[in-house]
Order: structure tokens, then sequence, then C-alpha cells
């Protein structure tokens, strides 16, 4: 099955990369396309180093530390590229030349040894780890020596000929780096155990098809040089969801999870250069100008940040999380540079273009901020967070000032070199900063969401809610005024911010309405402790003063010591049933295969023998291996059942226990029908006696809503039904449906 699976993998993404390669071919006659691709590969470059760092955070290793160069080179290198390209506009067939081509073979020969030599550290069993390090480093100066090396031969004098010989050499060594990774990765790959090894060892392959690529540059095609450009992409994609994925998985995230969590944030970013370049292959390169769309738009940015900035700012009120107030300035500052934009437009008219500097300053506030949030990550106590007023407003004048300051400058700038009025340096800061940022937020991301897998607070949203930010102004960074590009960031930004709202919304609502029952069950708590154990309390207290009395004769005081043992007995067990109601939340999601059989049979002894009312309880000697999805508090829901059972009925209590097999359609369950002979419970009583817990309710029996309460937490259901057609005094029949398991 997993062989079948890695095959459909594989032929995913070989149809992906064919796909991406002939449906664009209209948009590698743009100059935009060649900054988009290198960015592309400069922030998934990122994200892979954001990945080796979790796993350094965890435990250094020689092979995350020569793998994190690796990125670090290539996010280097390709952001290099993506600025040349916007200084000096060219199309990625322009940029083609013998010079390219031996610069691009360049960088593969450094990944494919690089990538290399990690496997040899990782697979290589030295005795002494001293050894290990030395081949490491010794690894790493290498790679170093290979690139001072070629980039000097490069770009000396030596001619075209003679620079395609070395491009084709250097190409070879790659190739063959790249292949041996694959091998020594697939053969040792039970010592691989940083990474998915099918995901790595694809990704290395694809890596090597872009080396073969190039080779048939010259003689074929230049249309090659392309396809090489997108499968570095997908082959620097594959590399990091191998390392991302083996982490995600060792915290503890299934495999779904592991896969969203890993693959989302860099396919978020994927997205709209996907539509973008989808856009642009289907109508071409071009200019939409329309000022009062731009302006509705950056008004509704504005109206959305400040609410999202002010629904986090009550949430920290009443949830404070060391991580909300920095989301909360970042919010703030999102207001404030939106504000901006639309302030300048109205101002200039636009007649000078959009200004980029509100986007440099609240792209310089978030990697700022985002230092800051990871570092509160890696305390393991927080201090006491200030005041979430302070921070707003902090985000609030400090991005207004800095904003004004930035336009400033730029307008002396632009007042003593008018030619620089159109320079692309600004962009090329904006798109710097943003990758920071982008790494950032996939460390950031990756934290909280494997800290959070069970539940998704507020900051976590938020903090999802920052690509929001960090994409558009990678689009604008790279897209012209007016482009298909630069209206892909328009609209991204106001519908992510509207759905961001919605989710911050429904994240209050659910907490506010968690903090309601949390109160209400604190308020049945405090409502058992003083009503119900008071009143055990004071019985024995009336029992033990008359045990006392002189003129009590010696059965009567035997009488009243057992009266009030009796109901010590009752507050006992009352104060532990309110115990395993605390302790349901914390087991929730700990399910496991259970006997149902043996768990009844424990319950029957635990009824049996917390009463002085002996019960006659019958349970089905024929269902041995009945499995059921639960954990251990399954036989004190079924104990508190049949003291339920027990307690209100008149004679001796004769309680049976049937068991049945429903099967379903997306699972198979297993019903447990118990049955009494008691007064039974009127219709009109059902919902309150279940829902006493959850609601607050007083004055209802207590065993059963415990036993509501356990049973929901394993997923299953309780419902009470008549024994007798419409007569409830006739006795009760109490069915409990639960999910079957069954056992490796």
């Amino acid at each position: 099955m997993t062989r079948e699976k890695n095959l459909a993998s594989i032929g995913v993404i070989a149809l992906a990369i064919i796909g991406i390669f002939y449906a664009t071919q209209l948009i590698w006659a743009f100059p935009q396309t060649a900054v988009a691709y290198y960015a592309i590969l400069a922030f998934t470059s990122a994200s892979g180093l954001s990945a080796i760092l979790l796993r350094i955070r965890e435990r250094v290793s020689l092979f995350s530390c020569i793998m994190g160069l690796l990125f670090l080179y290539c996010g280097l290198r390709y952001f290099s590229v993506a600025v040349i390209a916007l200084v000096h506009p060219q199309t990625p067939l322009q940029m083609f030349s013998s010079m390219r081509v031996a610069h691009e073979m360049m960088d593969f020969q450094i990944i494919g040894f690089l990538t290399l030599t990690a496997v040899l550290v990782e697979i290589t069993d030295f005795d002494i780890k001293r050894r290990k390090i030395v081949f490491g480093i010794g690894g790493c100066l290498t790679a170093i020596l290979l690139f001072v090396g070629h980039f000097f031969i490069i770009h000396s004098d030596i001619g075209t000929e003679f620079t395609t010989r070395l491009s084709s050499s250097i190409g070879g060594g790659a190739f063959l780096f790249l292949l041996l990774s694959v091998a020594l990765s697939i053969f040792y790959r039970d010592r691989m155990s940083h990474v998915n090894v099918f995901r790595f060892a694809t990704g290395c392959i694809i890596l090597s098809g872009g080396v073969a690529s190039l080779f048939f540059v010259d003689l074929a095609s230049n249309q090659f040089w392309p396809l090489s450009l997108t499968m570095q992409v997908i082959g620097l994609f594959l590399l990091y969801v191998s390392i991302a994925l083996r982490w995600f998985s060792q915290q503890g995230l299934s495999v779904k999870e592991a896969y969203a969590n890993a693959g989302g944030p860099v396919i978020f970013v994927f997205a709209p250069f996907a539509v973008v370049l989808l856009i642009e292959s289907m109508f071409g390169n071009i200019h939409i100008i329309d000022v009062g769309a731009y302006l509705l738009a950056h008004i509704a940015a504005t109206s959305l940040s400040a609410v999202l900035a002010y629904l986090i700012k009550i949430y920290s009120d009443s949830e404070p999380s060391p991580e909300q107030p920095p989301l909360l300035f970042l919010f703030g500052s999102w207001t404030v540079v939106n504000a901006a934009e639309v302030i300048l437009t109205l101002v200039t008219g636009f007649s000078w273009g959009e200004s980029v500097v509100p986007y440099i300053v609240g792209s310089f506030l978030t990697t700022v901020l985002l230092v800051y949030l990871a570092l509160e990550l890696q305390k393991k106590t927080s201090k006491k967070p200030i005041e979430s007023s302070r921070w707003l407003a902090l985000g609030l004048l400090g991005t207004a000032a800095f904003v004004i300051l930035g336009e400033a400058i730029q307008w002396i700038i632009h007042t003593q070199n008018p030619s620089l009025r159109h320079s692309p340096i600004g962009r090329t800061v904006l798109l710097g900063f943003n990758l920071a940022n982008m790494a950032q937020f996939v460390y950031i991301f990756s934290l909280l969401a494997a800290r959070q897998r069970k539940h998704t607070p507020v900051e976590v949203v938020a903090t999802r809610l920052l690509a929001l930010w960090i994409v558009p102004n990678v689009l604008k960074g790279v897209f012209l005024d007016w482009s298909i590009g630069w209206w892909v960031a328009e609209l991204f930004m106001a519908t992510g911010l509207t759905v961001g709202l919605a989710l911050i919304g429904l994240q209050y609502v659910n907490a506010m309405s968690k903090a309601r029952a949390s109160d209400r069950r604190a308020s049945l708590f405090a409502d058992v402790l003083m009503h119900d154990v008071s009143n055990y309390h004071q019985a024995m207290r009336v029992s033990l003063e008359l045990a006392l009395l002189d003129e009590v004769d010696e059965d009567t005081r035997k009488e009243r010591i057992t009266t009030a043992m009796e109901a010590l007995h009752e507050s006992e067990r009352l104060v532990s049933n309110l115990r395993k109601l605390l302790s349901v939340e914390r087991k929730k999601n700990n399910l496991e295969p259970i006997n149902l059989k043996q768990s009844l049979e424990r319950a029957y002894e635990i009824a049996y023998s917390s009463t002085a009312r002996k019960p006659t309880i019958e349970i089905p000697q024929d269902k041995e291996n009945c499995y059921v999805l639960a954990n251990d508090l399954l036989v004190d829901a079924f104990s508190n059942i049949f003291l339920y059972c027990i307690e209100y009925s008149e004679k001796r209590p004769i309680i049976e226990a049937e068991m049945h097999f429903k099967e379903g359609d997306k699972a198979d369950y297993w019903i447990v029908e118990i049955v009494d002979y008691g007064k039974g419970i009127k219709p009109s009583r059902r919902e309150i006696i279940f829902n006493r817990i959850t609601r607050g309710t007083k004055g209802a029996a207590l065993e059963l809503s415990l036993a509501n309460a356990l049973v929901n937490s394993f997923g299953g259901e309780i419902s009470i039904r008549n024994r007798v057609a419409n007569n409830y005094e006739k006795g009760s029949r109490l069915i409990v449906e639960l999910q079957a398991a069954y056992p490796e």
C-alpha cells in the first residue's frame, strides 16, 4: 500500500512539473516572471531554514547544521538573483546565457555536494564523535571553496566556449552528487532519522532533473531553461517538506496534520503567484488602472484591521497569553499602514505611484515583533505581559511615527535626485524584509501548531493571519503598480482580512461560550460542595451527637454510627465523582480499545459494594470480545448509571444489561441497554438530569449527569426511554451507544 501511494505521489509530482511548465508558456516573456520564480525559490529556502531551526531547537546535529547551510545558501543566492532581476528587468529567456547557465550549474553543485555531505554524516557510524564533526566541517569548507573557485573562474575572461565546457563539468558533478544522495538515503533509510526519506529522495531526483535540463539548453532549445527553474522550485520544496514532515510527526501530529502544517505555509505563498501566472498566461501582462477601487480596498483593509485588533484586545483582556500582545501590536500597525496608503493617495492623486514606505515600515515592525515573539516562545516561563492597551497604542503611534519619518526621508531623496523616483530600491527592501518575515512566520506557525494541536486558540489563528500581510507585500515587491499581480495582492489582503475577521470573531464567541460553561460548572461545583456535601456532614454530625449521649442504648448507638459512616461514604463518593468530572477534559483525547464486558462487570462490583441495598444486576456472558473506543473512565460511567438505578428503585433493585452490535456508514457501534424496574424518569426531567453539569442545573441526579459527560467524552451518546411504552413510572431503559474498536 505504501509503495502504491509513493508511486501515485511521484505521478502527481511529474504531472505538476509538466503542467506548470506547459500551462505557463506565455509568462516566460514577462520580466516579472523571473523575479517571481526566484522569489519563490528564496521563500522556499527560508521555509527550509525554519524547519532546520526547529530541529536544532530540540537537538543540535551535524546533519541539521549542514542542511541549514544549504538552505541559507539557496535563500541568499536566489534572493540576490531576484534583486538583480528587479534592478535590471529581463524575461527568463533574456536572462539565458552561457554565464547564467554556469551560475545555475554552480548552484546545483553546491546543493548536491552539501546534500551528499549531510547524508554521509547521517548514515556514517563513526566510533569517535570528533571524527564525525571534522568530516562535516570539512565538507562545508569544501563547499565554500567550490563556490569561491567556480565564481572567480566563471567571472574571469575565459570565453564562451570554455564557460560552456566548465558548466558541463560542474553540472556533471552536481548530477552525480544528487544521485548518490538518493541512492544512499534509500539504501540506509533506517538511519535517516531527520527526514521523510521518500520526499527527500524525490526532491533530490527532481533537482537532478533540473541539472539534466540545463544540459539540453544548448543542444536543443532554451525552453529547457524555464523547465529547470520549475524543477528547482519543486525539488527544494520537497526537501523542505521532508524535514518538516518528520519534525511534525515527532511532535505527535497525525499524518494529515503533519502534511497540512508542513506544506500549508509555503503553498499559501505559492497560491497567489500561481493565480497571477495563470491569469497572465491567459490574458497577457495587462494593467488595470482604477484609483477608486484601490481606495475602497484599502479603506476596507483599514477597517477590518482595526476590528481585528479590537477583537484580539478584548480576548487578550479576558484570556491573556504572552503571544497575544505582539500580535495586537501588528494588527494595529496594519491599520495605520493601510490608512496611510489611503491618505497618501488622496493627497498625491497616485501621480507618483503607490508609496512602498508604509509597507516597508509595516514589514520592518513585523520582523522585529516576530523576533520578539520567537524569543517569548523559547522561554519556559513568561513574565507578566504588558497591558494589551499599551501594546495597541504602541503599534498605532509607533507605526504612524515611522511612516511619517520614512515619507519625509523619501521626499528629501526624491527632491534632490528625481531619477530615483521610480527606482526599484524600495521594492527590493520590501522583498528582503518579507523574506525574513516568511522564515520567522514558518518557525512560529510550526511551534504554535505543535503546541496547540488539540485546540486552536485565538493567538494561533492570529499568527496564521500574518500570511495575509507577508504574501501581499511579496507580490507588491515583485509586480508593478496596476498589474495583475498588484491587484491580486490587493484582493488577497482584503479577502483574507474578511475571512480573518470571521475566524477571530468565531473564536471569540466560542471562547466566551466556553467561559460561560466553565462558570456554570464552577457554580455547580460550589453548589454541590456547599449544599450536598454540607447535608452529608450535617447528617454525620447529628448521628454522632446522638451516639455520644449517655442515655442512648448500645443498639441505637451502633445504628447512629452506621448512619454517620454511610453519610461519610456518600460524601466521599460525591467528591470522587467531581474529581472524575474534572479529569474528563484531560483524558478526552486519550482513547483506546476497552473491553466492554469487563468494564460492565467491574462497574457492577463497584456499585454492589457501594450500597447497602444489594442489587441484582444481570450482565450478558456471551459477549467476551466486545471492544469500544474509550478509556479507564468507562467503568465509572457504567457504575454511576448502576448507582442511579439502585438509588431510585423502590424495592430491591433489579437491573438488566443487554448488549448488541450495530453497523454504521462511517463507524460501527456497540449498544448497551440498561433496564431498571424503579419509579422511572419523567420525560420533562430527562434533559435536566443529563445537563446538570454542563448547564449548572441544581437539584438533579449527579450520577446520570456525570455518566453522560463521560460517555460524551468518548464520542458516544446516552438516551432514556420508558421500559414500558407510554408509562414512565414502570422503570427506565438507558441506552448507551459507543463506537466499536478493533484492537490489533
